[in-house]
């Protein structure tokens, strides 16, 4: 607009329209300085979680702290992927953030395989205060990743390892020999399991709570074969979801649960996490 406006006034030589033409000019020249001010004194914090997982879309929140006394408007926050195809990043938005304030921006992430990925850092862009122009200031702080193989759900018909090995504690609550803690006695309950003097002090029945035991250990060996210069990477995805689809059955079975592959090992671990 700004350059039609300017050819027509130098064409027809009309003051109205240089007048038009220099308050175009003074408006892009406010909204550079505005969009400038805006993104300066500006900190971000990423709070993202330890893993993804392959094709599944995760929230990703990012604290954008606000250290000067001005305020901070119309902000746009999230990832750089410099074109990567690996990745598929949607970005965050703060609408208004006051004078050191911290607000709170959601971006998302998918990303399209499994493995290590890593991003090029995290940029804030604003078009405050007319959407003319985005003006953008790149973090260059990199982000690293690991996209966990999808879990292909799967029921055990033999599990083997019957015998006591080593026991691993979990933090679900089961039969165990570790106390975890006390609560309110339910229907279905052992009588063993009842706090006889912590009933007679709350006058209700109390029942003690056991840390769950792994004691059957299994060992899920993967003999992964690397595929060839002419197939696709992606060819192993499919193994990599049944073997996850298994330890996740026997984690969910009790059972501490390793995986050995022609690169090494993981010591059979119990479900921590419960």
């Amino acid at each position: 607009i700004a350059l039609l406006l300017g050819a027509a006034a130098v064409n027809t030589g009309n003051n109205l329209l240089y007048l038009v033409l220099s308050l175009a000019i003074s408006v892009i020249a406010v909204s550079g300085m505005l969009s400038e001010w805006c993104l300066r004194e500006l900190e971000l914090l990423r709070c993202y979680p330890a893993e993804l997982v392959h094709g599944a879309v995760t929230a990703l929140r990012i604290e954008v702290f606000n250290d000067k006394s001005r305020p901070a408007l119309h902000l746009e926050v999230g990832e750089v992927t410099d074109g990567a195809t690996d990745l598929q990043v949607r970005d965050g938005y703060v609408l208004q953030l006051g004078p050191r304030e911290v607000g709170q921006a959601f971006a998302a992430i998918r990303p399209l395989r499994r493995g290590p990925i890593a991003t090029a850092g995290l940029q804030l862009t604003t078009a405050y205060p007319f959407g003319f122009a985005q003006k953008s200031r790149l973090f260059d702080e990199p982000a690293h990743f690991l996209s966990l193989p999808t879990v292909t759900p799967t029921e055990l018909q033999s599990f083997g390892a019957h015998d006591r090995g080593a026991t691993e504690l979990s933090r679900k609550m089961g039969q165990g020999d570790s106390f975890a803690g006390l609560r309110d006695a339910r229907p279905g309950d052992a009588q063993r399991d009842i706090y006889w003097k912590a009933s007679a002090r709350r006058q209700r029945l109390i029942v003690r709570e056991w840390q769950a035991e792994a004691n059957r250990v299994a060992v899920v060996r993967f003999a992964h074969v690397a595929p060839g210069p002419s197939q696709d990477p992606a060819t192993l995805d499919a193994a990599c979801a049944r073997v996850a689809g298994v330890c996740e059955a026997l984690l969910n079975a009790q059972f501490a649960v390793g995986v050995q592959t022609f690169l090494g090992c993981v010591a059979p671990q119990a479900d921590l996490a419960g």
